[in-house]
């Protein structure tokens, strides 16, 4: 099957993922390609990425029911049309959280439904996360809209005070012209 075979440049990407396993708000910090843009650009790259992720999962799980060449390139197309948004550190990050059983057993079997249920729960957790850290932003910028208004008002009516009844440079030569 062509997709196996390691490209240089998929294969160090995917080198470099292989074992991320992070807290999700450091996840959510993380940056890299989504799987559209790589199959934009090159989607034999997304594909060959794709196909060393599940293969990496079905070794590590070391199950007796496992996917073979086609069900492999089955998983790839239905699994690049429905997660094309998550970027490749997330897909890293939830097979991994799959092999530490992080969604459950696996029962002896891997499918594409098995690793379509746990991107399902990944995404779930994630924008749970996403949720909270945009509460937390939303009240600390509250708080700070709070603590302006409350004890800075004063002092930036003042100051616009003095701006607004300050005579500007043109207002001065016109005063002076006239006189």
């Amino acid at each position: 099957m062509q997709l196996l075979e390691k490209d240089s440049d998929v294969a160090a990407i995917y080198d470099q993922f292989a074992s991320f396993t992070k807290p999700m708000q450091v996840t959510l910090k993380t940056q890299t390609a989504s799987l559209l843009s790589i199959c934009k650009h090159n989607p034999d790259n997304a594909k060959k990425f794709m196909a060393l992720a599940i293969i990496d999962l079905c070794d590590a799980l070391n199950v007796q029911n496992t996917m073979n060449a086609r069900q492999v390139e089955i998983a790839i197309s239905l699994l690049l049309e429905e997660y094309k948004w998550f970027q490749v550190h997330e897909i890293a990050d939830c097979f991994n959280k799959i092999k530490l059983g992080h969604y459950g057993k696996n029962y002896n079997r891997i499918d594409v439904q098995t690793i379509s249920e746990a991107l399902s729960k990944y995404w779930k957790e994630r924008m749970a996360v996403v949720v909270s850290v945009r509460e937390e932003e939303h009240k600390k910028f509250i708080q700070n809209s709070d603590n302006f208004s409350s004890e800075n008002r004063e002092k930036l009516l003042e100051i616009l005070k003095k701006i607004v009844n300050k005579p500007n440079a043109q207002e001065k030569d016109s005063d002076n012209q006239s006189r």
